[in-house]
């Protein structure tokens, strides 16, 4: 489920990150009525979850500018307020309305709640109810065959245009760690990610935003750079994967992120390595895309 969370108090969004990325949710965040109705467009988010105050204003005022930049969207939304404040009634967008503090089963149970409608607007997909909990997939097993088998070089690095992070991961353990040193960088949970592989080996850095995980903000590009580098630097045949761009551009913008992706392949020239990432190909214009790919080579996963 897509969940888009508006608050402008960053312990609260991590909070209310850890408790949906934990059920396997996929997450965004906004600290600004503005910047919400801009992720609301990209995102397209299943439901919303709104504090009743974000800034200076009335969060219940975002649903009408929300309906206002697309009314073809669905929009579900979760109201978090204290309880002195007066809960607002004949807003039919409002799905549930939790009190603070609230507990992580108040959210994922309101949640629970929430029927998906089919946007008209998107491809047209299976109506479905989701359940709260997480979400089960196959672990990726250990590697049985060669990176090469699967067309894939050291020393070129590649792109995987998904929806969703999904075959990153299956791109991942296609990578021997006996072979290969392999650095997977995400903005989720490490053990979360980690939970994907059904072997070790796998190092995992998790970013975080406000709250740090080991010691690295997402929007500190410099210092990702920085850690990136030295990790190819002492390794030996490195892989460095970022199971999901479209949080680092979430956080420092587009052109950034991209230079970022630049610096890597510019700096690095010469040395057996490989760098993939995973990214969403609707959030590039026909010119950035072309920026990237001018760097990454286009990859499409042919599975086991």
């Amino acid at each position: 489920m897509k969940v888009l969370i508006v608050d402008d108090n960053v312990a609260v969004q991590e909070i209310l990150k850890d408790i949906l990325t934990g059920a396997g949710h996929t997450v965004r965040m906004s600290g600004s009525m503005e910047e919400a109705v801009d992720k609301f467009l990209l995102m397209r988010p299943d439901a919303v979850i709104l504090d009743m105050k974000v800034g200076a204003g009335e969060g219940v005022s975002l649903i009408s500018r929300m309906k206002e930049a697309n009314s073809s969207l669905p929009l579900n939304v979760i109201l978090v307020k204290s309880s002195a404040d007066a809960e607002p009634t004949g807003i039919p967008e409002i799905k549930a309305v939790i009190d603070k503090p609230f507990k992580s089963t108040d959210i994922l149970d309101a949640l629970n709640e929430v029927e998906i409608v089919e946007d008209e607007s998107a491809p047209a997909k299976k109506k479905r109810r989701l359940f709260s909990g997480r979400q089960e997939k196959t672990r990726v097993p250990q590697p049985t065959v060669t990176p090469n088998e699967r067309g894939i070089e050291l020393g070129t690095s590649y792109v995987l245009f998904e929806k969703e992070p999904e075959h990153i991961y299956d791109f991942a353990g296609l990578f021997h760690p006996e072979r290969y040193s392999v650095l997977l960088i995400t903005t989720g949970r490490a053990k979360q990610v980690k939970e994907k592989f059904d072997y070790n080996g796998i190092e995992v850095w998790s970013l975080g935003t406000g709250i740090l995980k080991n010691g690295v903000d997402v929007h500190s590009l410099g210092t990702i750079v920085h850690n990136v580098k030295e990790f190819i630097g002492r390794k030996a045949s490195p892989v460095v994967i970022f199971d999901d761009l479209a949080d680092i551009i979430e956080a420092n913008g587009l052109s950034n992120t991209l230079f970022m992706i630049h610096q890597f392949i510019s700096e690095n020239k010469g040395r057996k390595w490989t760098l993939a990432v995973s990214l969403d190909e609707a959030l590039l214009n026909e010119k950035d895309r072309g920026i990237l790919v001018h760097d990454l080579k286009v990859y499409e996963y042919r599975g086991n």
